[in-house]
């Protein structure tokens, strides 16, 4: 009698596993030899969940008060099939540079996973955040002391400065969320810079906002919280925003922005005012895949490990991965 039947997964028999078989024809003995070594075939590709995090926004620099830098873009996602023997790049993006005293904050760069035979996922740089007298355009409007827009959207400076807006990309669900706006009046606080799981606070007359807080990634082998947004800058160095958890730089309490995080994502820090301080650079992203059996190559020198019957790679820089 066949050791294999089609549509059936029974035999009394131990056979080797085989690369050749067809698919859908396995014995009990073949399906739990893959499942502890990862030697069975997939039939049409390899199912992987994915996190991918883009690089933050820097702080808005001093002179004036700094708001703080949007998280980047935090997209996740399951059942992502790529093919066998095909190169996937993986790309992460750079947090952006240290913003100049008196400038706003730059955007943090894309991060991505493409390849032939999918639709490219593409988490976008989180929004800089303002400074009291630059001039911005965001989704909203041009004015002094706009946020700028990104995968969250960075701080708005007072008076009056609107916090860019986050989901750049215009995906569903949404990559990131809101800055918050500089105070309507009074001589206190920035917002802070919007994050993956929340909107960047408000600032208020007595302080500048929170940046937002991040979100839990679902493809890492001991998840954790990334994408955090930067807090704002202020007048007093107590009464800065907190960066938000998951790696956002705090508000300057002694001149310069706190940077956020490398590899989460985070938003800078907004310098504080009436100083020569710098706006906080943003975290570098990262990218997270889990995977149901081993790559058979990588590049770009991710971090690997296994848990449970799968496969962990995290990549913070660029490079590619194969099945």
């Amino acid at each position: 009698m066949s050791n294999r039947y089609q549509g059936n997964i029974i035999s009394a028999t131990l056979v080797t596993p085989s690369t050749s078989a067809a698919s859908g024809v396995w014995t009990v003995q073949e399906a739990k030899r893959f499942q502890e070594d990862g030697t069975w075939p997939i039939a049409g590709g390899v199912n992987i969940d994915y996190d991918v995090i883009a690089g933050g926004g820097a702080g808005g620099g001093g002179t004036y008060h700094g708001a703080g830098g949007g998280a980047g873009g935090f997209r996740s996602g399951t059942s992502l099939t790529l093919v066998p023997g095909n190169a996937y790049t993986i790309t992460v993006g750079a947090g952006a540079a240290t913003a100049a005293t008196g400038a706003a904050g730059a955007n943090g760069s894309d991060s991505s996973i493409s390849g032939t035979g999918i639709t490219t996922v593409t988490a976008s740089g989180g929004g800089g955040g303002s400074n009291y007298s630059v001039s911005v355009t965001n989704s909203t409007g041009t004015g002094a002391g706009y946020g700028r827009d990104g995968g969250s959207g960075g701080g708005g400076g007072r008076p009056g400065g609107v916090g860019g807006s986050g989901n750049a990309g215009s995906y569903s669900p949404s990559e990131g969320n809101d800055g918050g706006d500089g105070v309507s009046s009074g001589s206190y606080g920035t917002g802070g810079g919007g994050g993956a799981g929340a909107a960047g606070q408000d600032g208020t007359t007595s302080a500048a906002g929170d940046g937002g807080a991040g979100k839990t990634t679902t493809a890492k082998s001991s998840n954790t919280t990334l994408g955090g947004g930067g807090g704002g800058g202020a007048y007093s160095s107590t009464d800065v925003g907190a960066g938000g958890s998951g790696g956002g730089g705090a508000g300057g309490a002694s001149g310069s922005g706190t940077a956020g995080t490398a590899n989460t994502g985070g938003g800078g820090g907004g310098a504080q005012s009436h100083t020569s301080g710098t706006g906080g650079a943003g975290g570098s992203g990262i990218v997270l895949i889990k995977a149901p059996q081993a790559a058979s190559s990588t590049t770009g020198s991710p971090t690997t490990s296994s848990s449970g019957g799968y496969y962990y790679y995290e990549f913070t820089g660029s490079g590619s991965i194969t099945f």
